[in-house]
């Protein structure tokens, strides 16, 4: 079947092969447009474009990527903390 998509939620679908997801070198933090610089996440680059977000975290918990041995899970934490700071900065 081919795939839909809404403009409201994508630009563009692309394949992404798993090796890519499955290459841990191909992991790494780095900030993503219109949020502030020092703001990191992790990410793994597609064509030049950041999948990060919960586009990220799904692909890599479907794959199984998100262990103890796995660079993104310190990086998602430390993220979240931050993200936590800032909420209770604001109340």
């Amino acid at each position: 079947m081919p795939t839909v998509l809404d403009h409201r939620e994508a630009v563009e679908a692309v394949w992404m092969p798993l090796d890519v997801w499955r290459d841990p070198a191909r992991h790494y933090l780095r900030a993503v447009p219109g949020l502030p610089g020092d703001w990191l996440f992790p990410v793994i680059d597609l064509n030049g474009m950041p999948v990060w977000g919960f586009t990220y975290r799904l692909g890599t918990d479907w794959l199984g990527l998100v262990t103890g041995q796995n660079r993104s899970k310190p990086a998602g934490f430390a993220t979240a903390c931050r993200v936590l700071d800032l909420l209770l900065s604001k109340v």
